[in-house]
């Protein structure tokens, strides 16, 4: 057999291992129970696994998560999505649940300063040894544990080589740029933090958010909305239940409840959409947002009369 009639067969090959693999997973996941009513809310969910757990969760693979998830991330694509969510980011940085830094090396450097925060001890000391941006000895960089729900804990680290101060001090007015990748699935309560990002950012604030949850039309357009109606009762339909009957052993392996509505969350806490992106199916999503309304009016009544400080 010659060169081109291998590359012919093994080209044919692609497309029925791929329905193969489709169709075993779809068997696979039509014979698992029914989730519990309503898995995919964080208020049925803090009932299902506690904020301990959770980090009880995290702490054990925070040592080897950056060598599990390497492979993952890169053929799926996340690695070049974690590029465009922080390579527009400018002055001061604030990222939330930063993990162990994943994001770190992607940021540019024309940057100001950068504040790294997670709740766990464990994985924020991964960071540290994380990949750094470009001249990055000319950035200042902070790893601080602090509670994303809050921004503010008074939880001692137990890593020698993290700061002792716990509170996240701010510049002046807010931070310029906020950052999420992968975490409002796995903090118990998603909306009080995009609520507190919010106090701590100023109405000229860029917030990028690169999450994954559920299927659903919330921020799509008119085109998106009609395209999910006429997939619903087939293949978005099937992922969701896909996420959900899975949810509760993902969370159990990784920390994540990846059947959220995260559209639906971030609508819910204020914070207006400027643009969103689906990848994967709908269930990935690269949004770029900024404080809503309510919060605006709160700034406004703080900082208005020094709006002129404000980058642009």
């Amino acid at each position: 057999m010659n060169t081109r009639k291998v590359s012919l067969v093994l080209l044919a090959s692609i497309p029925v291992g791929m329905g193969t693999y489709v169709s075993y997973h779809m068997a696979r996941i039509s014979k698992l129970p029914d989730p519990p009513e309503n898995v995919q809310l964080p208020s049925v969910q803090k009932t299902l696994m506690s904020s301990d757990d959770l980090k009880g969760v995290y702490s054990g693979i925070a040592a080897d998560y950056d060598k599990k998830m390497a492979w993952t991330e890169w053929i799926s694509g996340y690695t070049g999505l974690r590029k465009k969510l922080v390579a527009k980011a400018q002055g001061t940085v604030l990222e939330i649940s930063a993990g162990t830094g994943r994001n770190l090396k992607h940021y540019p450097s024309t940057i100001s300063s950068l504040t790294l925060t997670d709740v766990n001890p464990q994985m924020l000391s991964q960071s540290l040894n994380a990949p750094k941006p470009r001249n990055s000895y000319r950035l200042p960089i902070r790893h601080l544990v602090v509670d994303a729900q809050t921004l503010h804990s008074s939880l001692m680290s137990s890593s020698p080589d993290l700061p002792d101060t716990r509170v996240l001090t701010q510049p002046p007015h807010g931070y310029d740029t906020i950052v999420s990748a992968f975490s409002l699935c796995s903090i118990p309560d998603p909306v009080a933090s995009l609520r507190a990002i919010q106090r701590v950012a100023h109405p000229q604030t860029q917030i990028y958010l690169l999450e994954h949850g559920r299927h659903t039309s919330a921020g799509q357009s008119t085109f998106g909305k009609v395209m999910t109606w006429v997939y619903t009762s087939s293949l978005y339909k099937f992922l969701n239940i896909a996420l959900d009957k899975t949810a509760m052993d993902h969370v159990h392996t990784w920390g994540c409840w990846w059947n959220r509505d995260i559209a639906g969350l971030v609508k819910e806490a204020d914070i207006e959409i400027v643009d969103i992106k689906r990848k994967h199916f709908g269930t990935t999503l690269l949004i770029t947002a900024k404080m809503g309304p309510e919060a605006v009016k709160e700034w406004e009544s703080k900082w208005g009369s020094q709006k002129s400080q404000i980058i642009t």
